[in-house]
């Protein structure tokens, strides 16, 4: 059970940051908004390497037994498709 809601939590924490960036990419450049995608899924140089992200958490759960329903539930997928 604890894994379900730190895979529910870490799709939810992802989603909120993909419409953010989202909507706030409007108004900047292309690598603006791309950069602060990437650290949004954990590709930061400035990140300390010790921190979990909410990518590494949904990374290591996929073979969980509701990892889909989770994702779903929060609408990961669609907001992923979205932000490319």
């Amino acid at each position: 059970a604890e894994i379900e809601r730190k895979v529910s939590l870490a799709a939810r924490n992802l989603c909120y940051g993909v419409q953010r960036i989202v909507m706030a990419a409007k108004g900047k450049s292309g690598v603006e908004w791309k950069a602060e995608l990437l650290t949004l899924l954990g590709s930061s140089d400035e990140q300390n390497p010790k921190d979990h992200c909410d990518m590494d958490v949904l990374l290591v759960a996929p073979k969980t037994e509701k990892f889909v329903l989770r994702c779903l539930e929060n609408e990961l997928p669609p907001n992923m498709i979205h932000c490319l």
